[in-house]
């Protein structure tokens, strides 16, 4: 079924996200009255994010600890954003800090990534399907959730949602998603 997966792969935390961009939005606009459906505003503050991506406007790079599970296992990263592509260095394998083979092989990776222009294009090229599958994503948030309003705190708008029973994916990704 779509929506425990749509969960799991943590939607839940995009949508906060989208909830807190929804509420500065508003709190800079006090003016701007809200759509009267919760789905319009939600899809207004996608658009809105949408719109503000890849136009240059935002130079900042980040560094933060990431943490991911998979089918072999945890990782614990430390990633630093430059302005040829993040790079990650990694800290703990299944929690445990990395053997001296294990810091020799990171380091090798970390060096073939940085002077190696065919591994920094496959990088380039997997992160653009990232970012293509996230845009997917969150267009199709207001369809396939059913918003409502919850209150107002302040200059913070509160929704509640449940999944829409009546969305059909339009991809297969969206359907594994």
């Amino acid at each position: 079924m779509l929506f425990p997966k749509l969960v799991r792969s943590g939607l839940l935390f995009l949508l906060a996200g989208i909830t807190v961009a929804i509420a500065d939005a508003r709190a800079f606009k006090p003016e701007a009255a809200l759509p009267q459906d919760a789905n319009q505003l939600v899809r207004e503050a996608i658009q809105n994010e949408l719109n503000g991506e890849g136009k240059g406007k935002d130079r900042t790079h980040w560094r933060y600890h990431l943490h991911r599970e998979d089918d072999r296992g945890s990782q614990d990263r430390d990633v630093i954003e430059t302005k040829e592509g993040s790079l990650a260095k990694t800290l703990l394998i299944n929690g445990r800090p990395l053997t001296p083979e294990q810091r020799d092989q990171d380091e090798e990776r970390m060096k073939k990534l940085v002077n190696d222009p065919t591994e920094r294009a496959k990088r380039d090229h997997r992160l653009h399907q990232d970012e293509d599958k996230a845009r997917q994503l969150l267009k199709a948030i207001p369809d396939a959730f059913i918003f409502k309003y919850d209150g107002i705190d302040g200059n913070q708008v509160r929704l509640t949602f449940k999944p829409n029973n009546n969305y059909t994916p339009a991809t297969r990704e969206l359907t594994e998603a």
